[in-house]
């Protein structure tokens, strides 16, 4: 192994393993609504004793990953998963019983150099959705696809069973409300390629078609997963994403504000549902064969925000301060799956309470345990 390798430790136990980490505040397993599911057996059936490698293992979608490991270790020996962190330190430090689980290789997903690592399954979920996106647009694009290079550079030297790749909704054009059809896979609109707003989705295009190279010519058996918009712990809370901002205001007792005039149309999926999804996408997708990722159970960001104030606010509910519509504020982001639900066995076990309920838990943790470092009340 690389002389890179932040060495946590590694266990692999048969029996019940709590599956959630002190850091998230919540005694609920997540996974409890999932562990009956045909879809939860095969995958800790199929992942016994597997090594995984996950790209971007500290970030949301990597936290909600090394979850699933651990739910799995109820009902089987559950994978062993080497995590690439810019930052092991802070995995170490936020979550330890996470870390502890696995190996973790420190580097930046652009300087991952093949070496002698070997996976039986990668994830590729080095994505940067945060402000850096809209505030250096150029920058981001370079590093998804630099990294998307470096990933599959690995996966040529030592080819995978199989090689998640984890694309967006926001390969699709953007869809006004009330515009009807949720994305299908096989939509062919794409984002302007002259809009910079648009950088995101268009890189996610271009490493889908990667994609389509190393398949074609290298023979590699990438799964893309398309990602829409998710809920649950780990959720940052201070970034662009609405349901965290939402959260976090109702849970501080603060006015719940939104930028636009609370038109724009999205749906959201839990964070234990959406490491099933994507796990299933990897065991048992076809490969260069899009899923859409998310729930198709359609809120209008205005009536989430009512809902949020409602559930969470200590004090009864808040008022909903609402901005300007606008074309980026007025849209409507929601996937079609039937195609993830037919083909892979999945479905939105969570509901959208539970997910408000729950993240609302995640955010108390932190704000208590912001209170107590600073000394506040």
């Amino acid at each position: 192994m690389s002389s890179d390798m932040f060495r946590a430790s590694t266990v692999a136990v048969r029996g019940r393993t709590p599956p959630t980490d002190g850091a998230t505040g919540a005694e609920a397993d997540p996974f409890d609504a999932l562990r009956g599911s045909e879809c939860f057996r095969r995958l800790a059936v199929e992942l016994t004793g597997r090594s995984v490698l996950v790209t971007g293992g500290t970030g949301f979608v990597g936290k909600w990953l090394l979850e699933a490991r651990r739910a799995f270790a109820s009902v089987a020996t559950p994978p062993r998963m080497t995590v690439l962190a810019r930052r092991p330190e802070r995995l170490a430090a936020e979550h330890p019983r996470l870390a502890a689980e696995v190996d973790i290789l420190a580097g930046d997903v652009r300087s991952l150099r093949p070496g002698d690592l070997r996976f039986d399954y990668i994830v590729h979920a080095a994505n940067d959705t945060g402000p850096s996106v809209t505030a250096d647009p150029g920058t981001a694009v370079s590093v998804i696809v630099e990294g998307t290079q470096r990933v599959f550079d690995l996966a040529r030297r030592h080819p995978p069973r199989a090689l998640l790749l984890l694309s967006s909704g926001a390969v699709y054009a953007s869809r006004p409300v009330g515009g009807g059809a949720l994305a299908e896979e096989d939509d062919a609109l794409a984002p302007p390629p002259t809009l910079p707003g648009a950088a995101y989705g268009n890189a996610k295009r271009l490493c889908e078609t990667l994609a389509a190279v190393a398949g074609e010519r290298d023979r590699l058996p990438v799964k893309i997963a398309r990602l829409f918009s998710f809920a649950g712990e780990h959720l940052p809370l201070d970034d662009q994403r609405a349901f965290g901002n939402l959260v976090r205001d109702a849970v501080a007792g603060e006015a719940v504000t939104l930028q636009g005039d609370g038109s724009a149309v999205r749906s959201y999926l839990y964070g234990a549902d959406l490491a099933l999804w994507l796990l299933a996408v990897l065991t048992a997708g076809a490969p260069l064969r899009p899923y859409n990722v998310g729930s198709d159970q359609a809120i209008t960001l205005r009536q989430l925000a009512t809902r949020v104030a409602a559930r969470l606010s200590p004090g009864g509910a808040l008022p909903v301060r609402c901005g300007s519509a606008g074309v980026a504020t007025s849209s409507s982001y929601v996937p079609a799956i039937g195609r993830t639900r037919r083909e892979l066995g999945v479905e939105v076990w969570t509901d959208l309470d539970t997910c408000i309920r729950r993240t609302g838990e995640y955010a108390r943790h932190l704000q208590s345990k912001a209170s107590s470092c600073g000394g506040g009340s």
